[in-house]
């Protein structure tokens, strides 16, 4: 019994070896495929957040660099029109978009400066 074992472990170990190239390469891309599955589920999760935020009406925030400058990017979300200051709203017309940067730069400024 023993040496029949024996002899079927050193069949197998001849196997491995003379195929050890193969199954290296199998054992790499199937980690790769892995890899790249749980990548695209791990970003489908993100958007999948992201977009019950949005849905939720939370503000959310991304921090990130490029080329050695830091940027903040928000989001924008729905809002009553209640919550819309007066002045901007007499601006708005109801089809098109009211550009306030230059009124807000300035308040931003007086804010900062007292």
């Amino acid at each position: 019994m023993i040496p029949i074992l024996l002899a079927g472990l050193a069949i197998g170990a001849v196997v491995v070896v003379a195929c050890w190239d193969d199954i290296l390469d199998f054992m790499r891309s199937f980690a790769k495929a892995v890899w790249e599955k749980l990548r695209r589920f791990a970003h489908g999760v993100q958007v999948l957040v992201k977009k019950l935020g949005e849905k939720l009406g939370f503000k959310t925030k991304a921090y990130y660099e490029k080329n050695n400058e830091w940027y903040e990017e928000t989001t924008t979300r729905k809002i009553d029109a209640s919550e819309v200051p007066a002045h901007i709203l007499r601006k708005a017309k109801p089809t098109q978009e009211v550009e306030i940067t230059d009124e807000f730069d300035n308040e931003l400024e007086m804010a900062y400066a007292s």
